[in-house]
Parts: C-alpha cells; structure tokens; sequence
C-alpha cells in the first residue's frame, strides 16, 4: 500500500511529489499525458521566480527532472475510478493500487469556441491568460471575449496594460465606463502569419493585436463520480488544508476553486497539501 498517490503530473502535482518525497512518504505519482500538463502550451514564462525567460516545455522538463531525481515512481496511465476500500483503491487502465491518501492535481484546459481561425492564430495572437500574457501585448490593442463577470475583470486587468481593450461579450447586463464594449459574437479571427484583428457576425472587422478568450474551462472528473466533491462549477473545494469534502482526498492546482491560478500558486499548493498529509499520516497512527 502507497501512503500517497498523486493523480496528475502538472507542477501541483509534481511540487507534492516531491515535497511527499522528502517527507519519506511512500508516493505514486500517476499522469496519463505529457507531465506538466498546460505548461507545455505555453510559449514563454517570465513571471516565475528564478527563471527570467524561459519555455514553458523547458521548465515542464526541468520539473520532470527533479522529480526523477527523487526516485518518485511515475506511471503513465488512466485513472478510471477510486473507490473506499481499505483506505483508497485508485483503478487505472492498467492497474489498481492501494493508498492511505490521494492528492488530486489533475488540472483544468480552457474551453474552446470553435471560431474558425481559434488553432491557426492561438499562440499567434491568441491567448487564454491575461495574467500569463499582458505583457507582450503592453500598449497595444487587444480584445476580449466572453460573457461573465470573470471575463470583464481579465478586460479590466489589460486596461491598465494596453492600449484600448474592446470586451466582445453576449452579455448585455455588463455596463462599462472604462473599456468598449461589443454585444456581439465574433465570426472569424483573421491574419497572416499573426493575428490582426476579429470579424463580428455583422462583418465589421476589429483591428488588435490579441485576442483573450474566457468561455470557461473544462477537465475530466468522470473518474470522481463516485466521491462527492465535484461542484457545481465543476471544480473541487477544499479547506485550508486542502482537505476535500472526502476525509483523506486532497485536491491542489487548477482543479480546486480559488482566486489566482498561476504557476507559483499550483506549486503552493502541492507544497502544502503534502506536508498535510505527513501531517495527518503521523496523527493517524
């Protein structure tokens, strides 16, 4: 039996890999895809502490490596189910094991609008994260899309960045003083080899240099069904331990509902969340 297994390899999980590790808890760490999840897609990260510029894929390898170095077995596959049973049986496509506790750091994707020019220009133009990305795009014009206050408040945090922020929104409640706003859908990203500017569903065309897109996010949680954790909203709450509804199932990274989602903070958040889980372990026997 493990006295932790970790589901998901982005840097929550990877950070409580590693801090479970040096905690001499016997750990698992399972991941079905490329470890690091969304760093992987990101082109450059500057905002990280101790790396000034870097790939998000080379820091991804960098964290990979220090797991490695530890000796945490990895492995790559699918987890279907967990089920109570002598602590937690975590079910994969492969295998099942046996654990006293489990993080959750599976992470979350934004979703996708499907608007023709979205893959071609993402990267190019397109963007998910106004935090991650503001930069790039300083004293220049950008829009916004999306429909909910969240949305508004990435506009309103590029204002201060950019040169003039146009929020592209369905939503006709939303009033603003400080920014343009468009009650429209956008019918194409167009460009060349980066992005130049939206067409609307009138075929007025708006010149930016960036589009920020907030249509929501989306994971996979089907293997959780069995646990009652999973909001309405999708995510996972926990308490300030990280503790989920389901004594022994913590949950860190993107997955969990809270206020900053950054690098730093999924990091944080696996620090912390293992060092409970020593905590809890040593308590329990």
């Amino acid at each position: 039996m493990f006295d932790l297994i970790i589901i998901g390899a982005g840097p929550a999980g990877m950070s409580a890999s590693v801090y479970a590790s040096k905690a001499n808890l016997n750990t698992l760490l399972i991941e079905s895809d490329t470890p690091g999840g969304l760093l992987n897609k990101i082109n450059k990260i500057d905002n990280y502490l101790g790396f000034k510029n870097i790939s998000g894929s080379d820091l991804a390898f960098n964290m990979y490596e220090h797991v490695r170095s530890e000796g945490i077995i990895l492995k790559h596959e699918k987890v279907l189910g967990i089920k109570k049973e002598n602590g937690f049986k975590v079910i994969t496509n492969k295998n099942e094991y046996n654990t006293k506790k489990i993080i959750i750091a599976i992470g979350r994707k934004p979703m996708k609008t499907g608007i023709p020019g979205e893959t071609e220009y993402n990267k190019k133009g397109i963007s998910y994260c106004a935090i991650c990305d503001s930069h790039l795009y300083k004293d220049k014009d950008v829009v916004v899309i999306g429909d909910d206050s969240l949305a508004y408040n990435e506009a309103l945090y590029l204002n201060d960045i950019c040169s003039t922020v146009t929020f592209i929104t369905n939503n006709k409640d939303i009033k603003s003083d400080k920014i343009n706003i468009i009650n429209s859908n956008v019918k194409e990203f167009i460009g060349n080899d980066i992005l130049t500017g939206v067409v609307l569903e009138n075929n007025e065309t708006i010149k930016c240099s960036a589009a920020f897109i907030y249509k929501g996010y989306m994971t996979e949680v089907s293997f959780l069904k069995d646990l009652n954790i999973i909001n309405d909203k999708g995510n996972i709450d926990v308490d300030d331990r990280y503790e989920t509804h389901e004594k022994g199932i913590y949950a860190v990274g993107d997955i969990i509902n809270k206020k900053v989602y950054q690098i730093a903070t999924a990091v944080s958040d696996g620090c912390n969340a293992a060092l409970n889980v020593k905590t809890d372990i040593i308590n329990e026997k």
